[in-house]
């Protein structure tokens, strides 16, 4: 199988695990970002104080044990909760949200992540970025072995907390955003790959890498 000479890498070297493995053929430009006109139905005005936001994303989101594990972890705390199901997950079989839940089956998430404090997240790669882009730590809750090898690395940078499926229960999901929320290693952590993101050059280094090879 032949190499190619030019490999377009949309996440950043620090976050690459490996990283030193890679040649100078391969572009490490960052996430793309892209604003998304999803947020006018949101109800904004019923937020209160700092903001966990909980979504499995759309291919792994029919896990109804897990959002009410997550009713019983974190009903009560001193945050907002914004829980997003997805469409195949009917909100009234969840049974009586608590009271500083937003349950809703779809959330606009670039909007809700500019104002998060964490993220429990399945841990796929999109998500990943876009809550570390914003500079949100993460609790990573896989769901298939990709999201495993990259909630591992959330973990490995000090940027989150890696939860196996097959452990979580409520007490250990309150108690991994509790430590998220409470030690201000994992902002900072998260602050870090938000600027190697954003410095890698992203849709415009891609191009002109592109433009460069052809030439």
């Amino acid at each position: 199988m032949g190499q190619s000479g030019l490999n377009i890498v949309y996440t950043s070297r620090h976050f690459q695990p490996c990283a030193e493995t890679f040649d100078e053929r391969f572009q490490f430009v960052g996430p793309s970002m892209a604003a998304r006109s999803d947020a006018a139905d949101f109800p904004w005005e019923r937020i209160r104080g700092r903001v966990v936001y909980v979504s499995l994303g759309t291919l792994f989101n029919t896990e109804a044990a897990f959002y009410r594990d997550c009713f019983e972890a974190f009903g009560g705390q001193d945050f907002q909760v914004i829980l997003s199901v997805g469409a195949n997950v009917a909100i009234e079989s969840l049974g009586a949200a608590p009271d500083n839940f937003i349950v809703q089956s779809h959330v606009p998430q670039l909007e809700v992540l500019e104002r998060a404090a964490a993220f429990v997240t399945h841990g796929g790669m999109n998500s990943v970025c876009e809550s570390l882009y914003h500079g949100v730590p993460l609790i990573v809750v896989p769901q298939m072995s990709e999201q495993a090898i990259i909630g591992r690395r959330v973990e490995e940078l000090g940027a989150g907390v890696y939860l196996a499926k097959e452990a979580v229960t409520p007490v250990r999901l309150r108690e991994a955003v509790q430590r998220v929320l409470g030690e201000d290693g994992f902002r900072r952590q998260s602050a870090v790959i938000s600027e190697s993101f954003r410095s890698a050059g992203g849709v415009t280094r891609a191009a002109d890498s592109i433009l460069r090879y052809v030439s």
